[in-house]
């Protein structure tokens, strides 16, 4: 309260001076609450930065003051008059409590009595609760978006869900399966794609082309709204992990606790311990607070909302500039044809434009929390827990080239259509797909989307240069999340035999994420080798996670010890299970991998993650696993 309340009074005031300078004559006038221009957006930041501790909280009230502060009459008279000292709580009915809109509505009658309400009266105005005046839009979405926290029955019904899925009759009920159509229905009119499609190109083939449209431009009002309610009550939930710099004082404080009872301990690696690496990232994430995983049905909207925001057209589009330019400058660098220069940010050859929509760039710093908070605190061995979500939108935000663009034929309605409803047909679905296949050559009309294609744990990755932008740009979504699984990652099991199959995947799902080319951009970044064009990404990538980007001395190299016992457990529980087998249990092995066609397959897996975490925390070539 003490945060909203130092907002409010800063903007009446700025305000009040706006409107005192347009009434001189001084021309501008008072800018109104939520306006979307660039500069005006830059200092409202730079207020927020300074001053408050929970910038999207705060970012919710400036849209919700949609006329201005002067305007909230039982706001200004509460907070005016002495509320929102810490000794009231603000309770605001339209939001916090699930009553009706009409008993919390205020008349102009009563606004105008409340305005003019002589200051005698002010200890009475302080008791009173204050209401935010919403529009019917903003009432409607916070509602909207906090009807999974306050539903209960919807965690009723998903246990009775996984009870039908062990007799193959589980179906979503109707109420989410609504819900989820809604929630995709905002996402899409609220964040919006860039348009895919081909257009001819002198008559050898097609070129691909992408109409921005609202994906690149800034939120509007309302969009921006949206999305910050999301990051509220969906991505933030009610528990805020610390920043680094809370983590790292804490972790120095339990270190120096330690070592002042430790007798063997010496000033130099005393000294040395207190400064955390990346390895501690597990440490540092741990909550201020008990850990409250957010319901299902949140994680699964988190979770479509990431793979809404990675599947924009316009992601692709945007990185693939800002790779060609930057690659164009190593290319510049390497032959000398320019002059690096540290530190020099007059340099305007080294100038790039941030290469993410507004709307990842706003929900970046949020989701990162989400995944690493995710990974640390959630079950591991419940494949339903908020650790295996976290994973999945941690995969889905760092692999966004898994994504591809594909095409389908738009058929008018009764052209082509199946007049007897029987849409669910084989030969409507053979039918098609064959306009499908033949819709580049045909009179159809032709539209793209993108499709999720889920590579396997043993794939190789798909990852080429054009991205190498958007692995900068997201530089500590890949190195902390890393650390806290391989952190995490040896309480598996690898000695069940039915487990130890799942165990191995999902260890091989992560790191075949890191190819060589992936941990060469990174590397560069890290160990301060990048081009200038990258450095700068990586400088405004750290800005845009604020209190919460680590310091940029870490280096993957810090987590060999973790990836090293890691690769240990493994081989050594896969060698423990191959001794114990008698003689039947290595004959049903063999003909099951030789009717599968995996004749050492698990042999080849081990050997291949070996050499993937040989290459990723730089260990000699020779390395190899201890039997």
């Amino acid at each position: 309260i003490q945060d909203w309340k130092q907002c409010y009074l800063e903007e009446a005031d700025k305000a009040n001076a706006a409107a005192t300078m347009a009434a001189r004559g001084g021309g501008g006038g008072a800018r109104a609450f939520g306006a979307s221009s660039t500069a005006a957006t830059h200092t409202t930041t730079i207020t927020i930065e300074g001053k408050i501790g929970k910038e999207n909280a705060t970012r919710i009230l400036y849209h919700l003051l949609l006329n201005g502060p002067n305007e909230q009459v039982e706001l200004k008279n509460y907070f005016q008059s002495g509320g929102g000292n810490g000794n009231n709580v603000l309770h605001q009915k339209n939001l916090n409590q699930l009553s009706s809109p009409r008993a919390a509505f205020v008349t102009p009658m009563k606004q105008q009595q409340q305005s003019n309400t002589p200051r005698s009266t002010a200890a009475t105005i302080t008791n009173n609760e204050p209401n935010i005046e919403l529009t019917m839009l903003e009432y409607y979405l916070f509602f909207f978006l906090r009807f999974p926290m306050a539903n209960q029955e919807w965690e009723i019904q998903l246990q009775d869900q996984l009870r039908r899925m062990r007799y193959g009759t589980s179906t979503t009920a109707y109420g989410q399966r609504v819900y989820f159509h809604l929630m995709s229905s905002y996402m899409q009119y609220y964040l919006p794609h860039g348009v895919y499609h081909h257009r001819p190109d002198g008559g050898h083939g097609t070129t691909p082309r992408v109409d921005v449209g609202a994906g690149e431009a800034p939120l509007d009002r309302t969009a921006e709204l949206f999305l910050r309610l999301v990051i509220e009550f969906w991505v933030e939930g009610q528990v805020s992990p610390p920043t680094f710099a809370e983590g790292i004082q804490r972790y120095r404080n339990g270190r120096s606790a330690f070592l002042s009872t430790s007798f063997a301990s010496t000033s130099s690696s005393s000294s040395s311990s207190l400064n955390p690496t990346l390895r501690d990232s597990f440490e540092l994430t741990q909550p201020k607070t008990a850990y409250v995983s957010p319901p299902s049905q949140i994680q699964i909207g988190v979770l479509n909302l990431v793979r809404h925001l990675v599947s924009d057209v316009t992601v692709r589009n945007m990185v693939k500039n800002a790779s060609v330019s930057c690659q164009h400058r190593q290319t510049e660098e390497r032959e000398g044809r320019v002059t690096v220069t540290a530190g020099n940010d007059d340099d305007t050859s080294a100038k790039i434009v941030w290469c993410l929509p507004p709307a990842m760039s706003t929900i970046q710093p949020s989701i990162f929390n989400y995944i690493r908070v995710g990974l640390t605190c959630g079950s591991i061995h419940d494949r339903r827990s908020i650790f295996h979500r976290a994973l999945e939108a941690w995969l889905v935000w760092i692999e966004p080239w898994n994504y591809v663009m594909k095409r389908r034929a738009v058929v008018v309605s009764g052209s082509g259509s199946n007049s007897n409803g029987s849409s669910a047909s084989a030969t409507h679905r053979a039918g098609e797909f064959l306009r499908n296949a033949a819709a580049t050559v045909s009179s159809h009309r032709v539209e793209y989307y993108p499709a999720y294609v889920k590579p396997k744990p043993t794939s190789p990755s798909t990852y080429s240069s054009q991205w190498e932008a958007y692995v900068v740009s997201n530089l500590n979504l890949y190195t902390v999340p890393l650390a806290i699984f391989l952190k995490r990652a040896r309480e598996l099991d690898f000695s069940s035999t039915n487990e130890y199959p799942r165990s191995l995947a999902l260890v091989q799902r992560v790191l075949r994420v890191f190819s060589k080319q992936v941990v060469t951009v990174l590397n560069s970044v890290l160990n301060r080798r990048a081009d200038a064009l990258s450095a700068s990404l990586a400088t405004m990538h750290r800005d845009n996670m604020k209190a919460f980007c680590p310091p940029s001395s870490w280096k993957l190299t810090d987590c060999q010890l973790d990836a090293t016992n890691l690769l240990e457990e493994i081989f050594s529980q896969y060698q423990k299970r191959k001794n114990e087998m008698d003689i039947f249990d290595r004959i049903e092995a063999r003909l099951n991998a030789l009717f599968s066609g995996k004749i050492g397959s698990d042999e080849a897996a081990l050997q291949s993650l070996l050499s993937q975490v040989r290459y990723l925390m730089h260990l000699p070539q020779d390395y190899q696993v201890l039997p």
